[in-house]
């Protein structure tokens, strides 16, 4: 169960210091579909320990429904219920939609007719705390697999300001809207035009290769990167803007070095499988040449070891790996490894020493 201290420290690693421990459930987060990290996955992550949903989406379409239909059943065996609130704004929603949507058993659904709604929005009930998903992704099959979206993710108890809000506009949402009813699509039925795209994309502008190539950032990094370690240096630092492609650069680099055991560190386990889907696209190889050493999985043996700062940094661990077991260490954001230490821990070992 959550307890305020949890999410106290969630929300201080979010928006005070990112150096706090803190249980990934309860930080604030950004959910965009890159790297392999999806907004479905996070959907399915709410639902599996959900007391009580509440979904406001403009746009649903089968394909989104079908991705958390079976999700929804499960739900429905255990006797959970919850409500959703979507629109026919621009008459985007198919008729079979609102057919599908009725034949939901724990899940009650309501229309609201008002111009321009465009939100979305999934709250999840826990009991002790209440999680919400809100930005841009509709309940479709695009916006939460695939479409590059922003949803800032984010925890709060009862007594939270932000659960109230929350809770409280999609309540009056609720009331203004009417019941999904099989008149109403009827009625729906009779003047809806589905809509079809009109636009084309030029297939001559569709770069088809399937290789990734360093970039012009990339390029003159990965040379000084080598020259470095031509010149005798153990150690090297990148600095690059945000976008420039940071972890292919990391992947090529390792490329170019082709170590026998890497160990990659990151702040977040968030991060982790994000970046071992970037890794895979430059290094190939098996599924079993890449780890996590996490909270939640521990897979030393890896040729490719992908670990929290947190995990990598406790005296267990440390010891486990030794000095001598990787002969290339990658630290993402650099800046922050040392965040975890307070001053009055001056025993704790970092993951500087495996360096």
């Amino acid at each position: 169960m959550a307890t305020k201290e949890e999410l106290r420290a969630g929300a201080e690693f979010g928006f005070i210091d990112d150096g706090v421990e803190a249980q990934e459930r309860y930080q604030p987060m950004l959910l965009t579909n890159q790297g392999g990290d999806t907004v479905l996955d996070h959907l399915y992550d709410e639902l599996q320990t959900t007391q009580g949903f509440t979904f406001a989406v403009a746009f649903v379409t089968e394909g989104g429904l079908i991705d958390i239909k079976s999700t929804l059943n499960d739900l429905a065996n255990r006797g959970i219920r919850g409500r959703l609130i979507t629109s026919n704004y621009l008459d985007f929603n198919q008729p079979k939609v609102f057919k599908e949507l009725l034949k939901l058993p724990n899940v009650d659904v309501r229309i609201i007719n008002e111009n321009g709604f465009h939100t979305k929005a999934y709250s999840f009930n826990h009991g002790d705390y209440t999680s919400v998903i809100i930005g841009s992704a509709n309940l479709t099959q695009t916006a939460l697999k695939k479409n590059f979206e922003w949803n800032l993710r984010v925890t709060s108890t009862d007594q939270g300001d932000i659960t109230k809000q929350i809770q409280e506009r999609l309540d009056d949402l609720w009331d203004q809207s009417v019941l999904l009813t099989e008149k109403w699509i009827a009625d729906y039925s009779e003047h809806y035009q589905e809509r079809k795209p009109e636009f084309r994309i030029d297939r001559s502008f569709v770069d088809n290769s399937s290789e990734i190539t360093p970039n012009k950032m990339q390029e003159p990094a990965l040379e000084a990167l080598d020259d470095l370690r031509q010149r005798g240096a153990r150690k090297g630092l990148v600095v690059s803007a945000t976008g420039t492609g940071k972890t292919y650069l990391a992947a090529f680099d390792v490329k170019q070095f082709n170590p026998d055991r890497m160990l990659f560190v990151v702040h977040r386990e968030q991060i982790l499988k994000k970046s071992i889907e970037s890794f895979k696209k430059i290094l190939g190889g098996s599924d079993s040449d890449y780890g996590l050493l996490s909270g939640t999985q521990k897979n030393y043996d890896a040729k490719y070891l992908f670990a929290t700062v947190n995990m990598v940094s406790r005296p267990d661990i440390m010891e486990k790996l030794g000095s001598d077991r990787f002969d290339y260490i990658l630290i993402d954001e650099a800046h922050r490894v040392g965040h975890n230490q307070d001053s009055d821990r001056d025993n704790v070992p970092t993951v500087h020493e495996l360096l």
